[in-house]
């Protein structure tokens, strides 16, 4: 029967005190495990925040800068058609230049000239 106990691999008590430390050893080890995988726990939720924190800054800031983009994209786009039409209005002054009579009229009005004798009143505008 002796040999039976031994091949089991299970360790038996020879009096009550050998059970009671048996049984100490066996809560302490539970207690230790316990603390041991509250530790884990406590070290993985502690990271996942970490992470969750990062990540939510991380998109706030990715966010502004997406909007101050997309401001400054409209801003662009707005100016690139006022180019065009500025660009539109001059080719077509250009192309009115060509004309000599249209550019005589042109400069005269815009930069007051005259022709020798000519006298320019400048009448107020009903604006």
């Amino acid at each position: 029967m002796a040999q039976n106990k031994q091949k089991s691999g299970k360790i038996y008590p020879i009096d009550s005190a050998g059970a009671e430390f048996i049984r100490y050893n066996a809560q302490r080890q539970a207690l230790h495990v316990r603390r041991v995988r509250q530790l884990h726990q406590r070290i993985i939720y502690g990271v996942m925040l970490i992470v969750v924190v990062v990540a939510t800054i991380t998109g706030i800031g990715n966010y502004s800068q997406m909007r101050a983009a997309e401001a400054q994209s409209m801003n662009l786009t707005q100016q690139v058609q006022k180019a065009q039409v500025d660009n539109k209005q001059l080719t077509t002054l250009k192309n009115n230049l060509s004309n000599e009579d249209f550019a005589e009229q042109y400069v005269r009005q815009r930069y007051m000239y005259t022709k020798d004798g000519e006298i320019v009143f400048n009448l107020p505008s009903n604006q």
